[in-house]
C-alpha cells in the first residue's frame, strides 16, 4: 500500500468517526429532547412501575371538580387543569417534570386544594395536551409560566396571592421564571429535586447511568438542541436565576435523590437570599419521593412557608 493509499484511508477512517460521532449525538438529541422521545417512553414505563412509591393517585382528580383552559404562548396552544375553592383568592400554580403531565402533580395540588388554594396544573410545551415538539428542560417554559401567572389574575382577581410549585424539571422551570419580571401577586416559590443546570443535569445522569461518554457526546447533543430546538441547555441554568430572584424560595430535595442529586439544591440555596429562602433535606428519599417519604412533615414544611408568605 503506498503512502497516498495510507493517508486515504486514515482520512476515509476519521471521516467515518466523525460522522458516527455527529450522528450519536443528533439521536441523543432526538432520544431525550423532543416529544414522544425515547427518553420519555423510558422514564414514563419506569416511573408506572413505582408509581405507588411515590404516593401519587392519579384517580384522585376525579375526585375534584377540574375544568380545562388553554392559553397561547406564540404559536403553542397550551392546556391547563384549573381546581376551584370558590370565593379563595389564594392560587397555586403547580408544574410537573420531565416527560410527565399535570396529573403527576396529584399528591403537591392535593395539599394546595385542601388547604384552599385554587389550582392551576398547566401541560407544559410538548407535553401532555399541549402542543408543541421541542422540549426545551424549562428554557422556554419559564416565560410560559409569566402567561399562567397573567391567567390566574384574570380568573381570580387583581388581589389573587399566587404560590409557584414545581417538582424536578418543574421546579427548575419555576425558579428561571422567578427571576424574570412577575405581578406582585406572585408571593412565593417552591421547588422540588429541582436541577441547577439542565446542561449539567445531563451529564451527571450520563455519566451515572449511561453507557457513553458524557464529554464526547452531550456537547453534540445541546449543538442540535440549538440549532433544531433554538435551546442551549447551558442557559436552562436555575442557578442563575436564583441569583437574581428577589422571592422567597423553598428548596426541597431528596438526600437520596439519583438522578437529580440533592448538592444542585445546596449550591442553589447557597447563592440565594438567605434571609427569605429555606432549603429542607429529606433523608433516604430518592428523586421527588420527600413527600412519600414522610407526607405529615413535607406538608408541615411545604404550608409553613407557604403561610409566612402569604398575607
Amino acid at each position: 500500500m503506498s503512502v497516498l493509499e495510507i493517508i486515504f484511508t486514515i482520512f476515509g477512517v476519521l471521516v467515518g468517526l466523525f460522522l458516527l460521532w455527529v450522528l450519536i449525538g443528533f439521536l441523543a438529541y432526538l432520544f431525550s429532547l423532543r416529544r414522544g422521545g425515547l427518553a420519555g417512553k423510558l422514564v414514563n414505563k419506569q416511573f408506572m412501575k413505582e408509581i405507588e412509591s411515590y404516593k401519587i393517585d392519579y384517580s384522585w382528580w376525579k375526585t375534584v371538580p377540574s375544568k380545562e383552559v388553554e392559553i397561547k404562548a406564540g404559536e403553542e396552544t397550551l392546556v391547563g387543569t384549573v381546581l376551584e375553592n370558590k370565593g379563595s383568592k389564594k392560587v397555586g400554580i403547580c408544574v410537573h417534570g420531565y416527560y410527565g403531565n399535570f396529573q403527576d402533580l396529584n399528591p403537591w395540588a392535593k395539599i394546595l386544594f385542601e388547604e384552599g388554594h385554587n389550582v392551576i396544573a398547566p401541560d407544559l410545551r410538548a407535553h401532555g395536551k399541549s402542543s408543541g415538539q421541542k422540549v426545551s428542560m424549562g428554557y422556554f417554559d419559564k416565560d410560559d409560566i409569566v402567561l399562567w401567572v397573567n391567567k390566574a389574575i384574570e380568573m381570580f382577581g387583581e388581589d389573587c396571592q399566587i404560590v409557584l410549585f414545581g417538582e424536578s424539571m418543574g421546579g427548575a422551570t419555576i425558579l428561571m421564571t422567578s427571576e424574570l419580571k412577575l405581578p406582585k401577586n406572585v408571593k412565593c416559590v417552591i421547588a422540588d429535586s429541582a436541577y441547577s443546570n439542565a446542561y449539567q443535569a445531563f451529564e451527571y445522569i450520563i455519566e451515572k447511568r449511561g453507557f457513553l461518554p458524557a464529554f464526547l457526546f452531550l456537547p453534540v447533543a445541546n449543538f442540535f438542541s440549538k440549532v433544531f430546538a433554538d435551546c442551549d441547555l447551558k442557559k436552562a441554568s436555575p442557578i442563575d436565576s436564583v441569583k437574581k430572584s428577589s422571592l422567597p424560595i423553598l428548596f426541597l430535595h431528596g438526600l437520596d435523590d439519583k438522578f437529580v442529586p440533592a448538592y444542585m439544591s445546596r449550591d442553589m440555596f447557597d447563592v440565594s437570599n438567605k434571609e427569605i429562602c429555606s432549603l429542607y433535606l429529606t433523608k433516604g428519599a430518592g428523586h421527588i419521593k420527600s413527600y412519600a417519604k414522610d407526607p405529615e412533615e413535607y406538608k408541615k414544611v411545604m404550608m409553613s412557608f407557604i403561610e409566612k408568605w402569604l398575607s
